[in-house]
C-alpha cells in the first residue's frame, strides 16, 4: 500500500500461443523448418519491448503518489454511503425541539409551517441498539391522552412544556391549543397555542380553566349532533384537503389539551375537581379534548381512572422502578432499573433508553433561544397570533351590568328569575329561581360581601317585579343594610329585638293565612283558590346576631319561620338569610333555622371562608376569596363560582 502507484499500461495482442501445426508427420532432424506466415507475426509482436512506467504525482509535482493515496482519493470522490456506524455515542444531552422536529419532518420547522398530518409530537430520542440507531421519539396523540410519570425533579414539567413546544413548532394555534394548570408551565405562557396557565393555588382559575373545557365538549356535543359528525368528520372539515359541510361557526378550536402538572395533588386538594378531570379524559377525546398530566408515581385508587384512558405515555426515571407500567416482564423491569437517574432520561414500552428534547430552539446565528422567549419567535416568524386567551371573571362588577346582560337571555322572560351575580363557567349572568328555589343562605367571614349580596339580591327583586308583586322585609340587627334597599318594595326593616320580634310576627301571621285551614276534604284542597298578595321577600343580615334558639325565657327570634320555610313555595315567601361561620360543622346541624333552609333545599353560596374548618360539599372545603366572590353550591353538590354584582 505505501508502493508508487503505476499507471496501467495499454493492454496490446501480447503473449499469444504460438499454435504450430503440422498437417504430415515429419522427422524430428536438425535441419531448420520455417514457421507459418501467422505464428511468425506473433512472435514478433511478443518480441516487442516493454512500455516504461508511468506514475502520479502531488500537486507539489515532485512526490510520486502513493497506492493508499490513490485508493483514499477514489473513495472519497465516491458517491457511496459512509459504511454504517455499529456503536453510537451513549444519549448525552437533550436535543432542543426545532432539531428534533426537523429530523421528523426531513425539514425545518419554519418551512410549510403547519402543515403535518396527524396529531404528532416530536419529544425525544430513542437509542435502538440492535437496530443501530438513535431515532426521535414521537407521541401520537390524535386519539388519546397524554400522562407523564417520574419521581422528584426529574423532569415532568419540562416535559410537558417541550410537548407544547414541539406542537407550537408543528402545528398552527387553531390546530392545536393547551389550557394549563401548573405554576411550573408559566415559561411557556407566551406560546400563540397557549390560551392560559394558572398556578394550582389560584382556585377561580383552576375552575374557570375546567369549565371552559367542560364547557367545549357541551357545545361540540349539540354541534356534533347537529351536523352529523364525529370527531375525525370534523378534523376533515377544518383541516383536511376536502373541506365541504360546515361546523360550529362559534367554535374556534381544533384539537384541545387541558394540561395538569401533578396532577395527585389537585386531587388530593379537591377531589371533586379530580374526578371532573377524570370525566373530561374519559369523555373528551370523541370531540377532540385531550387531557395531558403528570404524576409522581402511576396511580393507584381512584386516581388510576385516569391511568386507564391516558395510553400515550413517556416513563421517566421512578423512586421505585419495579412499578414501571411500559412493558410486562423482567426485562421491562430491567429497563426502568437501568434508568439513568438523570433530568429527562426515561424508558419506552420496548425497553429503549429515551432522552427527552428541552423545550427551546436554535436560532438562525446559532443561539439558543429559550422557552420564555419562544412565543414571540414563533409569532415574528410564521405570523399565527394567539387564537384565545382565558376569561377571567373581573375584580367587580356593577349589578346594573348584571341585569342588562341578563335581559337579554331566554330566562329572563320568567320573573321569578333574579339575577345577583355573575358565574364563572360561561362568564354569563347566574341567577337564582325563587320560583322553584325560593330561599338561600349566604356564609361568609368578616367583611366578605355577605351585606353587598342581600342589597344587590334586594335591588334586583324591586327591578324584576312592581310593588304590588313583591314586597321586602329587612331583618338588619347590625344595621349594615341601612340605605341600602329603599322605596315601595320596602314593608318593613328592623334592627332591634323587640322591632325584629314584631316584624317577624306580622310577617309569619300573613304566610299562614296563606296555608290551607284545617278539616279540608281532598275536593275542597283540589278546588281551593290559591292566595292572593304580592310575594315576600325577607332579607335577614347577621343571622348569627338574632336570640339564638334555646335562650332563657323566650323562643329563638327566627322560631315562628321555622314551619313557613319549608312550604315557602307554597305561600310565596322568600328567605334570604347571611351569616358568620362560626363553628359551622357544628352549627349547620344544630342550628334549627339552618336546618329548615338545607330542608327547603335552599343552595348556599360560601364567600371568603376558611377551607380547614367550612366543608362546602363533602369534603371538598370552602376558599379563602377576595370580597365579593363565592361558591354557589346547591343540595346536590352543583358548584359554581361567582362574583356578586356591585349594588348602587
Amino acid at each position: 500500500m505505501s508502493a508508487p502507484f503505476v499507471v496501467p499500461k495499454r493492454v496490446v495482442n501480447v503473449n499469444k500461443t504460438v499454435d504450430v501445426s503440422f498437417s504430415q508427420p515429419r522427422s524430428l532432424t536438425w535441419a531448420y523448418q520455417p514457421l507459418s506466415e501467422a505464428d511468425s507475426e506473433a512472435l514478433a509482436v511478443a518480441d516487442e519491448p516493454d512500455e516504461p512506467d508511468e506514475f502520479l504525482f502531488h500537486s507539489d509535482g515532485f512526490r510520486k503518489k502513493k497506492l493508499v493515496d490513490v485508493i483514499r482519493e477514489s473513495l472519497m470522490a465516491h458517491s457511496a454511503r459512509p459504511p454504517h456506524q455499529i456503536w453510537l455515542p451513549p444519549l448525552e444531552v437533550s436535543e432542543p425541539m426545532d432539531a428534533l422536529v426537523a429530523s421528523w419532518r426531513r425539514k425545518p420547522w419554519y418551512v410549510d409551517y403547519g402543515q403535518n398530518p396527524g396529531l404528532v409530537f416530536p419529544v425525544g430520542v430513542v437509542d435502538i441498539p440492535e437496530d443501530h440507531a438513535q431515532r426521535v421519539y414521537t407521541i401520537d396523540a390524535e386519539m388519546d391522552n397524554i400522562m407523564v410519570v417520574a419521581t422528584a425533579q426529574r423532569g415532568k414539567s419540562t416535559t410537558l412544556m417541550s410537548l407544547i413546544t414541539s406542537a407550537a413548532l408543528m402545528y398552527r394555534p387553531e390546530r392545536v391549543t393547551f389550557f394549563c394548570i401548573g405554576a411550573s408551565l408559566y415559561p411557556v405562557e407566551e406560546l400563540p397555542h397557549v390560551a392560559s396557565v394558572v398556578s394550582q393555588t389560584d382556585n377561580e382559575g383552576v375552575s374557570r380553566t375546567v369549565a371552559s373545557i367542560e364547557g367545549l365538549i357541551l357545545a361540540r356535543e349539540a354541534a356534533f349532533k347537529q351536523y352529523q359528525i364525529d370527531i375525525s368528520e370534523f378534523r376533515e372539515r377544518r383541516f383536511g384537503t376536502e373541506r365541504e359541510g360546515g361546523t360550529d361557526p362559534a367554535d374556534k378550536f381544533g384539537d384541545v389539551f387541558l394540561v395538569v402538572d401533578n396532577f395527585s395533588d389537585l386531587y388530593d386538594k379537591d377531589s371533586p375537581m379530580g374526578d371532573r378531570l377524570v370525566t373530561i379524559a374519559r369523555q373528551g377525546l370523541s370531540y377532540g379534548v385531550h387531557i395531558a398530566t403528570t404524576a409522581t408515581a402511576w396511580l393507584v385508587g381512584q386516581k388510576q381512572a385516569l391511568v386507564n384512558v391516558s395510553n400515550a405515555r413517556i416513563q421517566l426515571r421512578l423512586s421505585n422502578p419495579d412499578e414501571t407500567q411500559m412493558g410486562e416482564g423482567l426485562e421491562r423491569r430491567k429497563a426502568a432499573r437501568n434508568t439513568l437517574d438523570r433530568p429527562g432520561f426515561g424508558v419506552t414500552r420496548e425497553g429503549h433508553e429515551l432522552l427527552v428534547g428541552v423545550p427551546e430552539i436554535t436560532s438562525a446565528t446559532g443561539e439558543r433561544v429559550t422557552t420564555r422567549q419562544l412565543g414571540a419567535v414563533i409569532a415574528d416568524v410564521t405570523g399565527v397570533g394567539r387564537l384565545e386567551k382565558l376569561a377571567r371573571l373581573p375584580e367587580c362588577i356593577e349589578l346594573a351590568q348584571v341585569i342588562a346582560a341578563f335581559a337579554e337571555t331566554d330566562v329572563a322572560s320568567d320573573p321569578f328569575n333574579v339575577p345577583f351575580a355573575i358565574g364563572e363557567s360561561a362568564l354569563q349572568p347566574t341567577y337564582l329561581p325563587t320560583r322553584a328555589v325560593p330561599n338561600m343562605l349566604v356564609l361568609g367571614r368578616q367583611l366578605c360581601g355577605k351585606t353587598t349580596t342581600l342589597a344587590a339580591f334586594g335591588q334586583a327583586v324591586m327591578s324584576r317585579f312592581t310593588p304590588e308583586q313583591a314586597q321586602i322585609t329587612i331583618i338588619d340587627p347590625k344595621t349594615s343594610l341601612i340605605g341600602k334597599i329603599r322605596g315601595p318594595h320596602v314593608r318593613a326593616y328592623a334592627y332591634t329585638a323587640d322591632d325584629i320580634d314584631a316584624v317577624i310576627e306580622e310577617l309569619t301571621a300573613m304566610m299562614r293565612d296563606r296555608l290551607p285551614p284545617s278539616g279540608l276534604s281532598q275536593e275542597e284542597l283540589l278546588s281551593r283558590s290559591t292566595w292572593d298578595g304580592p310575594h315576600h321577600f325577607l332579607l335577614v343580615d347577621d343571622e348569627q346576631e338574632l336570640r339564638p334558639h334555646g335562650a332563657i325565657g323566650k323562643a329563638a327570634a327566627s322560631a315562628p319561620l321555622w314551619g313557613l320555610i319549608e312550604r315557602s313555595r307554597e305561600i310565596g315567601l322568600h328567605v334570604i338569610a347571611s351569616r358568620l361561620p362560626g363553628n359551622w360543622a357544628g352549627i349547620s346541624v344544630t342550628n334549627p333555622f339552618l336546618q329548615k333552609m338545607t330542608s327547603s333545599r335552599a343552595p348556599t353560596l360560601f364567600m371568603d371562608n376558611d377551607p380547614a374548618t367550612v366543608k362546602v360539599f363533602g369534603r371538598v372545603g370552602a376558599q379563602q376569596l377576595p370580597p365579593g366572590r363565592g361558591l354557589l353550591v346547591t343540595t346536590d353538590g352543583a358548584i359554581e363560582g361567582v362574583l356578586v354584582g356591585t349594588p348602587e
